[in-house]
């Protein structure tokens, strides 16, 4: 009875950690304003967010597909991200004329948060230079997504839904 009792204990905390997850399915849109880039305790707005001023999402039990329009690249770019925590392998943009970068991301949840750990051919300091994003959904519905990488800024993009900003600025 007691080994019963565990395991409906077990079953019910993965059950309700399961719920907790957000869906990030949808149309974002950049809440500038709210977006910020650190460095070193210096802390500005950030001038455009990491994943470009608007993208889309669409979530699964089995993955997070992510359609990212950025103009200065004239074509879009999609990722997908496996969330069993099995690799995921994606392109990132090169700069203008170079090829693409294959990049490899695993993602794996941390309570209602989703995090990302991505590697691509770029070194740092003779390794692959790693980044993690950390993405989650406030109270108040926005999403986060948080760029930690060795070296580089910490960057935190804010976005809210394209329906909600949409009457943000009706009721403006």
């Amino acid at each position: 009875m007691r080994l019963l009792g565990l395991l409906l204990s077990v079953l019910a905390g993965t059950f309700i950690a399961a719920e907790t997850r957000p869906d990030f399915s949808g149309e974002w849109v950049l809440s500038r304003e709210r977006s910020t880039q650190t460095r070193t305790g210096l802390s500005v707005t950030s001038v455009s967010g990491l994943l470009g001023e608007k993208f889309s999402a669409k979530q699964d039990a089995k993955t997070l597909t992510l359609d990212i329009s950025l103009a200065a690249l004239g074509r879009p770019i999609r990722a997908v991200y496996n969330l069993d925590g099995t690799e995921s392998h994606n392109l990132n943009p090169g700069a203008s004329g170079q090829p693409d970068e294959p990049i490899v991301s695993s993602a794996t949840w941390e309570s209602d948060k989703l995090v990302i750990r991505t590697r691509g051919t770029a070194l740092m300091d003779g390794k692959p230079l790693e980044t993690r994003r950390v993405m989650w959904i406030d109270a108040d519905g926005r999403l986060t997504i948080e760029r930690i990488s060795e070296g580089q800024p910490t960057t935190r993009s804010v976005y809210e839904r394209a329906r909600d900003k949409a009457r943000q600025e009706i009721f403006r």
